[in-house]
């Protein structure tokens, strides 16, 4: 199955998906506030797991 971005819902353009270390959520790059312009290095947490 694959991932569906935790903000839009889309599990399109999975090149700017990242998953979370954590959680295992689905994140486009654009969609995260403010959004990514490249993938990070190493592990990556998302908004939700960070807060």
């Amino acid at each position: 199955e694959d991932p569906v971005c935790h903000v839009c819902k889309r599990s399109d353009m999975e090149k700017d998906m990242l998953l979370c270390d954590d959680c295992d959520r689905g994140w486009h790059m654009h969609c995260l506030r403010p959004p990514l312009k490249e993938v990070p290095e190493g592990n990556w947490s998302c908004p939700k797991c960070r807060a």
